[in-house]
């Protein structure tokens, strides 16, 4: 596997031809998933229902615009604009059972669509489901893809390059701005090191990870023996003083995101008359302080919310 390849899966290569007949529903449930958008129809919602999910990992046999999964994406797209929200959350619905098997990397924010839709359609209790789902999930796959990416680069290179990065916690600050090479003779630290740290991360904080190949790879910094002593350095928490303040700093800000997303939802769901009709329009009148936002933090307070 090549490492342009790394968010391909290693796969099973599923999407043997069916001689299934297509019907005015599209594949019975029963057929081989296909990846190709082409096999099925998306007009109704038991169309897409219909759809079959696939139980293993799949390359695709076509670009990815016409993979199945992106096209149910486009089409929630459409049906929102055409005001038939519920036709949207279906095609969410079926693209996210799809999406953690396809060779294209779907990030958290492709999942999260669902959950908005959701709200916006006032299933609220279908939204909670969705966002337990997806939060339980997000950490575990973060991890996961971090370790298999630093194992695949290191297969192709033998050495992997971990480049400094200012905005990370504590404990990653003991990892980063290293060069983890699985030749001992070259002089820097095993990449078991890496694994292992990787195997019990759980934060958010991401590494930028390069193959190096030694003798021929140039350091990002230029610099062979600055990166040799960088490598060896102890493995503590090395942050500057200002890497710290500004780290506490997004922490805040993240923290405060969070915190205006859950007030903003409430709202939506128990006072909808006097919603403002976007997040951003929220956040906007709550940094203004507006006789609006008031208004909303006191109806708030009457249905005992506090914001």
């Amino acid at each position: 596997m090549g490492l342009f390849n790394f968010f391909k899966h290693q796969t099973v290569n599923n999407t043997v031809e069916s001689n299934s007949k297509e019907t005015e529903i599209g594949y019975n449930l029963d057929s081989e998933f296909k990846p190709a958008a082409k096999y099925y129809k998306f007009d109704t919602i038991e169309q897409i229902q219909r759809i079959p999910v696939p139980k293993t990992n799949f390359e695709c046999d076509c670009d990815f615009t016409q993979s199945v999964e992106y096209v149910l994406q486009r089409k929630a797209t459409i049906y929102k604009q055409d005001g038939n929200l519920d036709l949207a959350i279906e095609c969410l619905k079926k693209a996210t059972e799809i999406m953690p098997y396809s060779p294209t990397f779907y990030s958290d924010s492709d999942y999260e669509r669902l959950e908005n839709y959701l709200k916006q359609a006032r299933r609220f209790d279908e939204a909670r489901e969705v966002n337990k789902k997806r939060t339980s999930n997000s950490a575990t796959t973060s991890y996961i893809s971090s370790l298999s990416y630093f194992n695949l680069v290191l297969q192709e290179a033998g050495a992997v390059e971990v480049l400094r990065n200012p905005n990370v916690c504590g404990d990653c600050a003991r990892f980063h701005g290293r060069l983890y090479d699985s030749n001992a003779a070259h002089g820097f630290p095993n990449p078991e090191i890496m694994k292992k740290y990787l195997e019990v991360k759980r934060c958010d904080c991401n590494f930028d990870m390069y193959p190096f190949f030694y003798g021929m790879s140039i350091p990002t910094d230029g610099n062979m023996s600055s990166l040799k002593k960088q490598s060896n350095r102890r493995f503590i928490d090395d942050r500057t003083k200002a890497e710290k303040t500004e780290f506490e700093k997004n922490i805040a800000e993240f923290e405060a995101l969070s915190k205006d997303r859950k007030d903003y939802d409430w709202i939506w769901e128990f006072l909808p008359e006097i919603a403002p009709k976007s997040f951003g329009g929220y956040r906007n009148m709550k940094n203004r302080n507006s006789k609006n936002y008031q208004k909303l933090v006191k109806a708030a307070k009457d249905k005992g919310y506090k914001i």
